[in-house]
């Protein structure tokens, strides 16, 4: 079995979300015996160290620059769906069409689904496309987050348009695949964010009071995330009288946040790690603040898989919801209240700390076999 995964973002390093989705996807392919063929759409460029990582990942890579090309919109307030598609991508696609002959092109990003179209029937492959995230109303979405939209966003009639091009459409979790299925005739299935667990050690720390406590949070610089842990911040401030007299314990930030979201008073900036397993290795716990955005937040499920306990906001465990409680409060205010009764209580931490992981391997069986249910169709067609 071949197949070609076309993406806009690289999968190496992996320091954001969409990065490590796109190498879930390729990595299960190729672990069920598939040549997989890495066709690099590079909007956001790209360094050496990335490629030779990326060349060790997979059977080949080919990188597409978009020369001369600049994104223009088609439609008056937002992006149409093939406004972010080079001519150069499209020649490409059609070489490897008429050259290679593919079992599966998964595509990620529906705004890259104008590719499926250069693989014609009969003969065509099997045409997947990992959504990663709901397009057509992100614009509304993000105003009302009071955020200005920034990067793609399109309208439902737009964004219909472009998963009817796909044999199978793929959410990253029940609700989005709801609303796809409102909006396209392709099948839809839903096969959330997995990985396998590889749980770090307990840090050592003296028992008993939050200062004793380390907890994390690993994330991205983008918008939602500052504005989360910004909120999460204040309101830290105004309740740290739950937390006893010495106030909360210190949060660690990971990643490219850390460089990006200034000076706040009980989040300390750690920077970027080169593996992130170092990062939680650091913590006794890590928290999702999110207060709005889509998709199925892989922050979350990157903790569980690294054995940490996490408490989140609904907004961060959305697709998760029947794993804990703890992935499900309903505002920052419910979040920190939490993390007050678990940095005085050891015997509750205590028994967190084992119900997640148990709750987290039931979950990774069920995406594992989604996924090998997906793999079976690619090696019927």
């Amino acid at each position: 079995m071949r197949v070609l995964v076309v993406t806009p973002t690289p999968t190496a390093p992996a320091t954001q979300g969409n990065r490590v989705r796109v190498a879930q996807v390729a990595s299960t392919f190729k672990r069920a015996g598939a040549t997989v063929d890495l066709l690099y759409y590079a909007l956001d460029g790209f360094d050496a160290a990335a490629l030779e990582a990326m060349r060790n990942d997979w059977d080949s890579v080919m990188v597409l620059h978009p020369d001369g090309f600049t994104p223009r919109r088609s439609l008056a307030d937002r992006w149409g769906i093939d406004d972010w598609i080079s001519p150069q991508l499209i020649q490409c696609a059609r070489s490897l069409a008429a050259s290679v002959a593919y079992d599966a092109v998964i595509v990620n990003y529906v705004w890259c689904s104008a590719v499926l179209d250069c693989f014609p029937a009969p003969g065509a492959p099997l045409k997947i496309i990992d959504t990663h995230d709901a397009f057509g109303s992100r614009a509304e979405r993000i105003r009302e987050a009071g955020l200005t939209p920034h990067w793609y966003y399109t309208s439902r009639a737009e964004e219909g348009r472009g998963l009817d091009r796909a044999d199978i459409v793929l959410a990253i979790q029940n609700e989005e695949a709801s609303y796809f299925r409102s909006i396209t005739r392709a099948e839809v299935r839903t096969i959330e964010y997995a990985r396998p667990m590889q749980p770090v050690g307990p840090r050592a720390r003296r028992r008993g009071g939050p200062q004793s406590w380390r907890i994390g949070y690993i994330g991205s610089a983008n918008p939602w995330n500052l504005l989360s842990v910004r909120r999460f911040d204040q309101l830290m401030v105004a309740g740290r009288r739950q937390f006893g007299a010495d106030g909360p314990p210190k949060v660690l930030l990971f990643g490219p946040i850390a460089e990006q979201v200034g000076e706040l008073n009980y989040c300390l900036p750690m920077g970027v790690v080169g593996d992130v397993r170092d990062a939680y290795e650091q913590v006794d716990l890590v928290i999702n603040p999110m207060v709005g955005g889509t998709g199925l937040k892989i922050k979350t499920v990157e903790a569980l898989s690294y054995g940490r306990p996490i408490v989140s906001t609904l907004a961060g465990g959305i697709g998760l919801e029947w794993l804990h409680n703890d992935l499900v409060h309903p505002d920052l205010l419910s979040l920190i209240k939490r993390l007050a009764v678990l940095s005085a209580n050891d015997e509750e931490f205590d028994e967190l700390k084992l119900s997640m992981p148990d709750a987290y391997r039931r979950f990774y069986a069920e995406v594992d076999a989604k996924m090998t249910a997906l793999i079976a169709a690619a090696q019927a067609r």
